[in-house]
């Protein structure tokens, strides 16, 4: 296990996501929609990271979220690599392995078997994101695996 491995403790951030109408589309044979990525008091948080394809959106969101507006708390859980054991959080927590390399500045998200993902998330960031993000124990071309934890905890409730 890496130094930074040792480091890493797990991370929350509790958000609300916004499904923006009418922006669905295709693309690659993947569909996906765009959702405004706000804090609870309702301002805007400052990230590239606005479209999510429907099973990025089923684990942010959950199978039955059928709204505008849900309020989710993101768990960033460091593991020791693909082979750990899958982080269990249990009452209708939803649970998934990636993992994040850098490149330059940027982080970007990957899937367990190795399939990049549209999340890339650069130094620009929001601090709060790039502090949950753990973006400081990345190194490039080191995989820093993780388990993200998604629990919705309201919806359709509007922060501002």
């Amino acid at each position: 296990m890496g130094s930074a491995m040792r480091r890493a403790q797990p991370t929350e951030l509790t958000v609300y996501f916004r499904l923006r109408p009418g922006t669905g589309h295709v693309r690659g044979g993947i569909a996906s929609d765009e959702y405004d990525v706000v804090w609870p008091d309702g301002r805007p948080v400052r990230t590239a990271l606005m479209r999510f394809c429907k099973s990025g959106a089923r684990l942010l969101l959950g199978r039955r979220y059928q709204g505008q507006l849900a309020l989710v708390r993101l768990t960033f859980q460091p593991v020791a690599g693909l082979e750990a054991a899958l982080t269990r959080p249990g009452g209708g927590a939803r649970c998934r392995r990636f993992f994040a390399l850098r490149h330059g500045d940027s982080v970007r998200l990957y899937f367990h078997d190795g399939t990049p993902t549209e999340a890339v998330f650069d130094a620009d960031e929001e601090p709060h994101v790039l502090r949950w993000l753990q973006a400081e124990h990345v190194r490039p071309g080191e995989p820093f695996w993780f388990d993200l934890v998604s629990r919705t905890l309201a919806e359709d409730r509007d922060p501002g």
